[in-house]
């Protein structure tokens, strides 16, 4: 189960939030919802709500689903056994590809300009009750180093839900460091994850993801890898840390120079895509647009292969392509946006 940061309870990151109203986790674990929708995937029915996951299979990325598979070799069974946890959506950054449901700053920021109907309605307060003996935890956020609902109590709390066999993992913009209770909890664990966002260098990567200071990323950077160096042994290739880059229209061609300055650490790299909002996405750009992508300097053939197949997940549509070029001027009332950020506007 998820438990996004505003209190929606999803069955992955990816998948819309379930329609039913619950008391607990627990409860909306073991709903009639939940068990139509593990009934799916017995029978083999492809799901249109997991079609994340088929586009990286496809694309031959590593998808969540390669990824609980390989952890889980014997057959599956009714029990909550993995939580992605958000307390809620406080953040320091503005990320061209969020919103409020995930950033206390886009929050802020919408109640002085919107850009888009809706607002985001948090649910609180948090309910563990009930969870026991979990085997994974993912802790998501906002961003989890600077949210004071992670105390010393809660690492306890979690501690006597847990063993040193648990799982862990942390998406992390890298602008903070962890408590050192929160440490204590990790160096005690055999299996260790954490993602680290970075989406773009230079300008791009300031624009991209507003808040981002590339020495104060460098230096938490290092500090995870200090942590994993100290003597952590990783089981599978699931420990350790990995760099996440979100592509976009706004950045895509400054992915071979980010590839490029994390090459020296030679760490696991997820590509991922802005398939939300759809007008962020470069599958939907003019076809000039695209034959320009295509014939750029790529890093390897992992690279290229993935921006290819993402090119090919959409046609032009004029729409989108206005509401992106609207959603830049937005952007440009509030920060500059950077002259190669603007190539496909």
């Amino acid at each position: 189960m998820t438990r996004s940061p505003n209190g929606d309870l999803r069955t992955c990151v990816y998948s819309p939030p379930l329609e039913g109203t619950y008391s607990s986790i627990l409860d909306a674990f073991n709903s009639d919802e939940m068990e139509v929708i593990r009934q799916e995937m017995r029978d083999g029915i492809r799901r249109p709500e997991c079609e994340w996951c088929y586009f990286y299979d496809e694309s031959n990325q590593y998808s969540c689903r390669q990824d609980i598979n390989e952890r889980y070799p014997e057959p599956p069974s009714t029990l909550l056994r993995e939580l992605d946890f958000a307390a809620s959506n406080k953040c320091n950054y503005i990320c061209v590809t969020c919103d409020e449901s995930a950033s206390s700053g886009w929050e802020k920021r919408n109640k002085e300009f919107r850009f888009s109907k809706g607002e985001i309605k948090h649910k609180m307060p948090v309910d563990l009750d009930g969870i026991e003996n979990l085997k994974q935890i993912t802790i998501m956020g906002g961003e989890p180093t600077i949210e004071p609902y992670y105390t010393d109590e809660f690492w306890d709390l979690i501690e006597s839900k847990t063993n040193e066999d648990v799982w862990y993992q942390m998406v992390t913009n890298c602008s903070a460091f962890p408590s050192e209770r929160w440490m204590r909890f990790l160096s005690g664990l055999k299996h260790v994850s954490i993602g680290i966002s970075l989406d773009g260098v230079g300008k791009v990567g300031e624009f991209c993801r507003l808040g981002w200071k590339e020495k104060v990323w460098r230096k938490n950077f290092t500090k995870w890898l200090e942590f994993f160096e100290r003597g952590y042994d990783p089981v599978s290739r699931h420990d350790g840390p990995w760099i996440n880059i979100v592509i976009s229209n706004y950045n895509i061609l400054n992915i071979t120079k980010t590839l490029e300055y994390i090459a020296p650490y030679r760490h696991r790299v997820m590509l991922t895509t802005a398939f939300e909002p759809v007008m962020l996405c470069p599958a939907y750009l003019p076809d000039k647009y695209k034959d320009e992508i295509e014939s750029m300097y790529f890093y390897d053939d992992n690279h290229r292969d993935f921006v290819l197949d993402l090119l090919g997940q959409g046609e032009y549509d004029e729409k989108v392509h206005k509401k992106f070029q609207d959603y830049t001027k937005y952007l440009n009332t509030f920060v500059e946006v950077p002259e190669e950020c603007l190539r496909f506007v």
